[in-house]
């Protein structure tokens, strides 16, 4: 089969959503022969790796905007304006390389989002969507997220309503297949949706977490990972942290990452009294990351929306159990076998589960033990990449299959009334 993927971020070792679009094209190429649009701001990272790729017979294409947009739209200024038009410019490219090559599907892997537009679906070859999710933050949490964090949250579930407007019969209506972890019934009816992750480990990555042995000791540390911005939900986690601390007093909570919510997160912990106790650490490197792993004993991922979760596979392979909110593509991987995943209600009663919950699991390692087993089996057996290559290339088969199946009867009708007319 011959399958082009947009991937406008692909590279390796470049962050989660760069990671995507490698890790989908490695498996492509397994069984497929492939075809890469990616934006060329990914050249110097990809040129440096694309030997390990080469034995795969992968073609890269790298697009650019044209003069003068590529100057207007520089380096420092990407974000979705320039993925937006990068997706024009995507598309005649991709026009111009399915009439020579004639594709016979098409991936769109990043980004992973449901309501910015793409095109390549309108070049009569069927479509695979990376769709993401499609949660808004509730408005009962929204005073938990500070004003600009309330205000931020409000204008994009607003945009992100205008443009499904756009995006649902421009996209969502005509793909053979949307990837999504989040519900069917947030999409148009009759959309085919596909619950696969497109998102996991590497081999060396899941090698390297699962030797981490079970932490021993004291004092019970808890840790949040991510960027630090408002619907990470980090403040809801330190009201936990706060109340659990009460009953556990020898026990610590680090906060991974920085974001502009860190100085706000701060002012927390200090009015709620634990800020002796709660350490912020910054952004760290994947490496330190991994070994930070080693001296936690539970995760807390409070987000109140993502399209996949990274931190949880990886905590969960390193054995960690997982404490989450029912919201997000971080729900679904730790209800799969990974910790426990809390009703997203009222902030009080969420803070009161989670700082029970915590409490459970510093009385009691062996089932916090036991737990992380089944967190890391759960992790190796169904969030590797390599795990989703047969999941991926069904979806791929089966949307060829169901497109021709499709055309079929278009073709018989048109022969008849070719033949009527004579």
């Amino acid at each position: 089969m011959k399958i082009l993927i947009s991937a406008y971020s692909c590279a390796p070792g470049r962050g989660s959503e760069p990671a995507v679009g490698w890790n989908v094209a490695e498996l492509a190429a397994r069984r497929h022969r492939v075809w890469v649009l990616l934006d060329e701001h990914n050249r110097p990272w990809v040129e440096q790796s694309v030997a390990d790729l080469r034995r795969l017979g992968i073609q890269w294409i790298f697009v650019k905007l044209p003069w003068p947009l590529s100057r207007l739209f520089s380096i420092r200024w990407r974000g979705y304006l320039h993925y937006a038009l990068w997706q024009v410019a995507a598309y005649f490219e991709a026009r111009r390389l399915h009439r020579r090559i004639g594709f016979d599907l098409i991936h769109h892997v990043t980004y992973q989002n449901s309501w910015a537009p793409v095109w390549t679906g309108r070049l009569g070859v069927p479509l695979v969507w990376n769709g993401g999710r499609r949660d808004v933050v509730p408005m009962r949490l929204l005073s938990r997220l500070g004003l600009r964090g309330g205000l931020a949250e409000l204008v994009r579930a607003a945009l992100m309503r205008l443009f499904w407007l756009v995006t649902d019969p421009l996209v969502a209506r005509r793909a053979a297949t949307i990837l999504s972890l989040g519900p069917a019934r947030c999409w148009p009816a009759g959309a085919r949706v596909e619950p696969i992750a497109c998102g996991g480990l590497s081999e060396a990555e899941a090698s390297r977490l699962s030797r981490i042995p079970p932490r021993q000791g004291e004092p019970f540390r808890i840790a949040s990972i991510g960027r630090l911005v408002a619907f990470k939900g980090v403040a809801l986690a330190l009201e936990a942290f706060a109340r659990f601390r009460a009953k556990v007093p020898e026990s610590e909570f680090w906060v991974i990452g920085e974001g502009p919510e860190r100085r706000r997160l701060e002012r927390l912990a200090a009015r709620l009294g634990c800020a002796d106790s709660v350490r912020f650490l910054g952004w760290r490197s994947r490496d330190e990351l991994f070994a930070l792993f080693e001296q936690i004993d539970v995760l807390v991922h409070a987000s109140l929306r993502d399209a996949f979760g990274y931190v949880v596979v990886e905590a969960m392979a390193a054995g960690r159990p997982v404490l989450c909110l029912d919201a997000g593509g971080a729900a679904t991987i730790v209800r799969s076998g990974g910790g426990v995943v809390l009703a997203v209600e009222t902030p009080q009663r969420i803070v009161e589960a989670m700082a029970r919950t915590l409490a459970s699991w510093a009385r009691e390692p062996a089932l916090r033990e036991a737990i992380g087993r089944q967190a890391r089996a759960t992790a190796l057996e169904r969030f590797r990449w390599l795990a989703q290559e047969d999941a991926l290339d069904r979806v791929y088969q089966q949307a060829v299959a169901a497109t021709r199946s499709e055309q079929r009867p278009l073709r018989r009708a048109a022969t008849a009334a070719s033949g009527d007319s004579r």
